[in-house]
């Protein structure tokens, strides 16, 4: 009898993990990322530039499950960083991206569930350079990353994940234009929920 409610447990258990990202469920979900790293900017004239960061961003993501496994929906990234180039001139970025993106969960049989994601979108940055001067860019941006999440609850989950984020952005500065390209990794902590 034992032995029959434990093999029964154990089959509803897996049904739930299953359900959890089953076609038609709903994905809303926030990660952040604090970063003190290093960053290495290249310009369109080949200037590289290598900086100390503090960065912190924030990530809320909705979507929906369109098959089992795989949810597509929208992130939306919010990122201030304070950067310390190696020439002593400090700056203060701000941007805030849109993408659309794509996660795949891979399907597991117990509580944690690793998963890949990629996106793709728009991004619109700007910068405070220490002698008052302000830049500003917009362009493409592309993000992707793996991860793990383990189910603490049946629809709740708490994210860990590796993340790159690369971005081409174009401006104006003081009359010239100008192309911006930045590459971050990061690792990200979040949360997210599951309503089915």
């Amino acid at each position: 009898m034992k032995k029959s409610l434990l093999i029964l447990a154990i089959i509803l258990c897996a049904n739930i993990i299953y359900a959890q990202t089953e076609k038609g469920t709903l994905y809303i979900s926030g990660s952040t990322m604090l970063d003190l790293s290093f960053d290495s900017q290249t310009f369109e004239n080949g200037e590289k530039i290598e900086n100390d960061i503090t960065n912190i961003s924030f990530i809320p993501s909705i979507g929906i499950f369109i098959i089992d496994n795989m949810v597509v929906g929208l992130d939306l990234l919010y990122t201030h960083a304070k950067e310390d180039p190696k020439d002593g001139v400090e700056m203060k970025e701000t941007s805030f991206a849109i993408m659309p993106m794509v996660r795949y969960y891979i399907p597991m049989e117990n509580d944690f569930r690793p998963f890949i994601h990629a996106g793709i979108g728009w991004i619109k940055w700007k910068a405070d350079v220490d002698e008052g001067v302000e830049v500003d860019a917009d362009g493409m941006v592309f993000g992707g990353g793996a991860g793990i999440s383990y189910f603490v609850k049946d629809n709740i989950s708490l994210d860990l994940g590796v993340n790159y984020i690369y971005s081409k952005k174009s401006g104006d500065f003081m009359g010239e234009d100008w192309d911006l390209k930045d590459s971050i990794m990061s690792i990200t902590f979040g949360m997210s929920i599951f309503f089915n």
